[in-house]
């Protein structure tokens, strides 16, 4: 007499109910715990640094960002939005542009939802005869937070990746929802990570701060010019050499003297 495994009922737990789980995947779950309790501990510890991106200082051989007097002032005050803000409108009302655009720039990593912080880069942008600063609607939905709250929101994620891995190597119920949480939990984590590193200008970044900038094809006076820099540019430093710079931009790369362009990011007092 042959019989169909297909039409064999079941075996149940007596109390519960429940379909009982074979040998077989009872033993994948109990091997797969030590893996995955160890996977979930170097998730955790990844999102610990990416939760610390925001609160990371600029790398010691970063260009110095604050000009005479002002460094100690500046270090002083803890470089707070509000000291930032009024600083850029004096910067303003004396008729630097360069300058009062740097004070923004920075007061906006400290303070991303402040409509005047907003506000007061345009009006600096404007006074640079620098067209309104255009970003695509994720960049803009990104920079409502801050690189910290993004690298916290990333940890949160890694969080929660970690709770549906361990409720799936333990065997509970509802496995389909547990790797829903923990797919939904990497999903949040990447994007956390990615806009924590889109909101953080990279320590090279800087803004053009002399009026009148003129790039040089190399690094002295008597070069030929290769473009000229309008003041409140934002650029990218890619070297020095002596007194001069090497500056990337819409236009093209060239040489400007050290002094006329400040980095976003200021160089902490350990590195200056």
């Amino acid at each position: 007499m042959t019989t169909n495994p297909q039409t064999l009922p079941l075996r149940t737990e007596p109390l519960t109910g429940q379909p009982r789980c074979s040998r077989d995947h009872l033993g994948f779950s109990r091997a797969s715990r030590p893996a995955t309790i160890a996977l979930v501990a170097l998730l955790l510890t990844a999102g610990g640094e990416v939760a610390r991106a925001g609160e990371a200082a600029p790398p010691a051989g970063a260009p110095t960002a604050l000009r005479g007097t002002d460094a100690s002032k500046g270090v002083a005050q803890g470089f707070s939005a509000r000291s930032l803000v009024a600083q850029a409108e004096a910067d303003l009302a004396a008729g630097h542009p360069g300058l009062a655009v740097l004070g923004y720039e920075r007061a906006h990593l400290l303070a991303p939802r402040a409509p005047t912080v907003a506000a007061g880069l345009a009006r600096a942008r404007s006074a640079a005869g620098l067209p309104p600063a255009e970003a695509s609607p994720a960049v803009r939905f990104m920079g409502r937070l801050d690189a910290n709250e993004w690298g916290w929101i990333a940890m949160a994620g890694l969080i929660l990746a970690g709770a549906g891995l361990v409720a799936l190597s333990w065997g509970l119920l509802r496995r389909r929802g547990f790797l829903l949480l923990a797919l939904g939990g990497v999903g949040l984590a990447a994007v956390g990570f990615v806009s924590a590193v889109e909101v953080t200008p990279p320590p090279n970044r800087a803004v053009v701060v002399a009026p009148d900038t003129v790039a040089r094809i190399a690094p002295f006076a008597k070069a030929d010019q290769a473009f000229a820099v309008p003041e409140g540019t934002a650029v990218t430093i890619e070297r020095t050499y002596g007194k001069y710079a090497l500056i990337a931009s819409s236009e093209g790369r060239g040489w400007i003297p050290e002094g006329g362009v400040e980095v976003i990011l200021p160089a902490t007092g350990k590195g200056s």
